[in-house]
């Protein structure tokens, strides 16, 4: 038998087919349902799976299946939807209005009805803003759509416009006549709607046009303008004239006043006013009547006569004010502290010179603290006023502590204070003097005027000991052949090391300080440090025997003796000889023992050795080799030259390919020709192409000009500066230039110029040019003695120059058309004697 096993089968529903799922919200219930679904599988019900108003839904269908055989399939489930529907919105529009100012708000019309969903809600709507005044202008208001429907979609924003006119209103004018009162008037203009301000006011008597206007926008006055009449005014006294008095030096101001006008003065010398006179300005007793004339715009007027008298103007009180609000003991005041006025008997207020005021102080002559008054008098006027005086300071900008800072030397210590002014003592310093390192507070307690003085507010010194710094020290011994253990030697110090050192040198051990409290080590601030330990090696006397060396030969050994001090424990000493001042001196070379030396002699003998002489004419040998090739070389220093010249110039040109040349006669090249063409290591019949760079043939004459007699080839093309710089270095130049030191005789003692355009214009080719030349054909002075040629110009003919000095421009032309360079030296003519 065998146990088996049959397994439940899976049911595949992934071909099920749902209905419609996709609605639009009408009102109606919607419902959705699957189908496709495998044999053997049926649906039994549903969730989900109707609905009315817009959402996304989830259904679920209920399936019935074999369970024995198959297993549960996937849960059958689906989204489904039912969208918002649109409202209707066509013949819904919001009309552009315009609307007469009446303080209220205003939107734009609605056109239309605003539709009602299947779901029975209407659509509302709102403005953004609205236009209530004028002011506000073309308002663009936002129409937002808004519904409490969940089935709906919100349309979307509109947009219209709302503007507000003003409104025309009517004024009350005033009344129209109106009589002159030397000002601007005009009517005056109410309304109930708004503030009205009226325009067009005059001053002067007569017709005139007023006008209304309003600030406010949202109005406009229908009856703006009113003609109005300014009449003319009675004049009257609004102070009566009566007798007064004026005072000496001052306008004369009689009593009485006109409503309009100005007043004329009439001035008499009686009562009667029979004599009339000028303005007086003496003192004394006169009359007056005063008038003031009839114009348009009012009616004239005249007074009675009246008496007035001019009198003295005189001080009659005296007033001052102290300006300083700090005043101190032993202050005093200056002119400018205070001031001083007096009143005059006309009523004006003068002001007095503070300068003549004297002050009168309650107790000496400057304040004290006690002190309630001073006093100022100027001539007969006296004046106390009241005043408080506060303490005065002392000046302590100069007080210091000295000795602040000090350092630890074991006695007592304490700073000082300096510089206190006067009338104040140190009475006690307060913390005492101090002995070892710290940092301490030290006050001092002062002795002041307390009656008039604020006490003098002094700081604390912060007094330093410092601690006082020591060197590290040096611990010597003297090598004695056995270990030693360093000792300091000093109470200040400890050494914190047991080891025990035997050879001479430098060795570092820690040592520590026995007070740290009151010292420290200058190379760091710590307790302890390492300190050098030295054992100087030990000393012996010795001997050194004299030493006889040939010519040549080295010091190798020599023989000692040891005269003095010991050799520890059997330790070897080797040395080292050398030789100083001609005395044989040795160097020890074990480090525990230096040497107290007697020197021996060092005797030299004149003879070498063989290797010795060998080595003497071997070096002769050599200097006389070395003399000969210095000597080889100076004789032929022009081709070393030339031929360093020729390889720059090679390398030069390096990338120059010279033109086919062309065909030439027999015997047409010189002597000089081939010089020249030799020393740029060139074939002869190509020199004379490769001279200058063509840009054509058309540069080449036709013919060259051969003068057989003198076997000299004139080559017909002429050469500039900047051509030849390009084909020959400077080098090659300077190597060109004949310096045979030819002489030449001539007068003179100028020096002259000549440019090698001047040669080729007035010699012809192969001719001589020299001084001499150059004098027959005018082109220097007679005196002239010394030439130099420069390359100016061009050249068109081979020269032989002889000259002075010579530009390397001008070497170039010259020697590129065939000519010859010879340095001179002038020396003046001699005459028949000398020659004979």
């Amino acid at each position: 038998t065998i146990a088996y096993e049959i397994k439940k089968a899976d049911i595949d529903i992934s071909g099920a087919i749902w209905s419609k799922d996709r609605f639009t919200y009408d009102g109606s219930k919607k419902s959705i349902s699957a189908s496709g679904l495998p044999s053997g599988v049926s649906i039994i019900g549903y969730s989900g799976d109707r609905a009315t108003d817009a959402g996304i839904y989830t259904v679920t269908a209920m399936l019935e299946w074999d369970s024995n055989n198959y297993n549960a399939p996937q849960p059958l489930t689906h989204t489904w939807e039912i969208k918002k529907a649109d409202y209707d919105m066509t013949g819904i529009s919001f009309r552009n209005e315009s609307f007469t100012y009446d303080g209220k708000m205003h939107y734009p019309t609605l056109i239309g009805n605003m539709p009602v969903g299947a779901d029975g809600i209407i659509l509302d709507y709102s403005f953004s803003s609205g236009a209530c005044h004028v002011a506000d202008g073309k308002v663009a208001v936002k129409i937002s759509f808004h519904t409490a429907s969940k089935n709906y979609n919100i349309p979307a924003e509109r947009y219209s416009s709302v503007v507000i006119m003003p409104l025309g209103i009517s004024v009350d004018w005033g009344e129209t006549s109106i009589y002159y009162n030397g000002e601007r008037q005009a009517p005056g203009a109410f309304a109930e709607e708004c503030a009205v301000k009226v325009s067009g006011a005059s001053v002067n008597a007569g017709r005139y046009i007023a006008t209304a206007t309003t600030d406010n926008s949202d109005y406009f006055i229908v009856n703006d303008r009113a003609e109005y009449t300014i009449m003319k005014a009675e004049n009257y006294w609004t102070v009566t004239p009566a007798d007064s008095v004026c005072y000496e030096g001052r306008r004369i101001a009689l009593i009485g006043e006109a409503k309009f006008g100005e007043i004329a003065i009439t001035f008499f010398a009686d009562s009667e006013g029979m004599e009339e006179i000028s303005a007086p300005i003496a003192l004394g007793k006169y009359y007056a009547i005063l008038t003031v004339s009839e114009t348009e715009n009012y009616s004239g007027i005249s007074s009675e006569i009246i008496s007035f008298e001019i009198v003295e103007v005189l001080p009659v009180s005296f007033l001052a004010e102290i300006l300083r609000s700090d005043i101190r003991a032993f202050d005093s005041l200056t002119p400018n502290d205070y001031r001083c006025r007096v009143i005059n008997n006309d009523g004006s207020i003068s002001e007095v010179d503070s300068k003549l005021v004297s002050v009168v102080y309650e107790n000496g002559n400057s304040f004290l603290k006690r002190d309630e008054w001073v006093r100022l008098e100027y001539g007969e006027f006296v004046l106390t006023l009241p005043v408080g005086v506060e303490y005065a300071n002392y000046d302590i900008s100069g007080v210091k502590w000295t000795g602040a800072t000090q350092t630890y030397d074991g006695s007592a210590k304490l700073p000082k204070l300096e510089g206190l002014p006067k009338g104040v003592k140190v009475v006690e310093y307060v913390g005492g003097e101090q002995v070892n390192a710290g940092s301490y507070k030290i006050y001092a307690r002062l002795e002041y005027d307390e009656d008039n003085y604020n006490e003098p507010q002094i700081p604390y010194c912060d007094f330093l000991i410092k601690k006082c710094p020591v060197n590290a020290p040096l611990i010597t011994s003297v090598y004695n052949g056995r270990g030693q253990i360093p000792e300091s030697g000093d109470s200040l110090y400890t050494v914190s090391e047991d080891k025990k050192y035997t050879d001479a040198g430098l060795y570092s051990v820690l040592v520590t300080l026995t007070d740290p409290a009151n010292y420290c080590f200058k190379e760091n601030s710590d307790d302890s440090i390492y300190a050098v330990f030295q054992i100087i090696p030990a000393t012996l006397s010795v001997n050194v025997s004299n030493v006889k060396l040939r010519l040549f030969e080295e010091l190798t050994q020599v023989d000692y003796v040891i005269t003095g001090g010991t050799v520890y424990n059997g330790d070897i000493i080797t040395v080292t000889p050398y030789a100083k001042d001609r005395q044989i001196f040795i160097r020890s070379d074990n480090p525990n023992y230096t040497f107290d030396i007697s020197a021996g002699r060092l005797i030299r003998l004149p003879y070498p050795t063989a290797r010795g002489a060998a080595l003497i004419m071997t070096l002769l040998l050599l200097v006389i080799a070395l003399v000969f090739a210095l000597l080889t070389a100076l004789r032929n220093r022009h081709r070393i030259v030339s031929g360093i010249a020729m390889l720059k110039c090679r390398w030069h040109n390096r990338g120059y390919k010279a033109p086919m040349p062309r065909p030439m006669e027999e015997n047409v090249v010189s002597e000089c020709d081939i010089g020249i063409a030799e020393s740029f290591d060139m074939e002869i019949e190509s020199y004379v192409d490769n001279s200058i760079s063509l840009e054509s043939d058309e540069e080449i004459k036709d013919t060259s000009i051969i003068d057989e007699s003198e076997n000299i080839a004139i080559i017909d093309f002429e050469i500039d500066a900047e051509r030849a710089d390009s084909l020959i270095t400077d080098s090659l130049a300077k190597s060109l230039i004949n310096r045979e030191g030819e002489i030449i005789y001539t007068a003179g003692s100028e020096k002259e110029i000549i440019n090698v355009d001047v040669l080729s214009k007035n010699f012809s080719a192969g001719d001589r040019v020299d001084v001499n030349s150059l004098k027959k054909k005018g082109l220097v002075s007679t005196d002239t003695a010394y030439i130099k040629i420069l390359g100016r110009g061009s050249i068109d003919k081979p020269l032989m120059v002889y000259a002075n000095d010579f530009s390397l421009s001008a070497v170039k032309m010259i020697a590129l058309t065939g000519g010859q360079v010879t340095k001179v030296v002038t020396f003046k003519e001699r005459s028949r004697d000398e020659k004979d």
